[in-house]
């Protein structure tokens, strides 16, 4: 849309922005975001504030509104138990099922420490066997854009392998 002062973030949360949903209807800007094909956001902006309606499977989640979208999209995650929202649910369902996958929310503190636009911050473990790490050296060197994504590779303590049997 031409002459949009309001942006929306190419993902939201739980979600990705559905391009085709922009729209301006009275002074309002108004998107939504899907997961897994399936709409689960709908934001809308002004210039004097903004609302977010979080909804799964046809049941609200929840919504709220403040002073722009990213204070709305913070106190809306803050005033949700997201590990029993079924969203949340869903999302890290869907990601272990791909396999050898655990992904575990990073909750150092009880204070809740939140980002925009992707809100929480989870920690995504992926084991690889010692005989394949040089693969995954390889594929990250061929796409340095992964390195944005990855905080760390960590290395087993043990260093004798026999047919990928751990031994001490």
């Amino acid at each position: 849309m031409k002459g949009r002062s309001l942006v929306f973030p190419r993902y939201l949360g739980y979600g990705t922005l559905m391009r085709d949903s922009c729209k301006s209807i009275g002074g309002k800007e108004i998107a939504d975001y899907e997961f897994n094909g399936q709409p689960i956001m709908t934001v809308e902006q002004t210039e004097t504030g903004a609302s977010v309606e979080e909804y799964y499977q046809g049941e609200i989640i929840g919504r709220t509104s403040d002073k722009n979208l990213k204070k709305a999209i913070f106190q809306h995650y803050l005033n949700i138990d997201q590990l029993s929202s079924p969203l949340h649910i869903a999302w890290i369902d869907m990601l272990v099922a791909q396999g050898n996958i655990y992904a575990e929310m990073i909750s150092d503190t009880k204070a809740m420490t939140l980002f925009f636009p992707a809100v929480f911050l989870i920690e995504i473990r992926v084991p690889v066997l010692i005989k394949k790490l040089e693969r995954v050296k390889e594929l990250v060197k061929k796409n340095p854009t992964i390195n944005n994504h990855i905080m760390y590779i960590v290395l087993p303590r043990f260093e004798k392998f026999a047919d990928d049997n751990i031994q001490a």
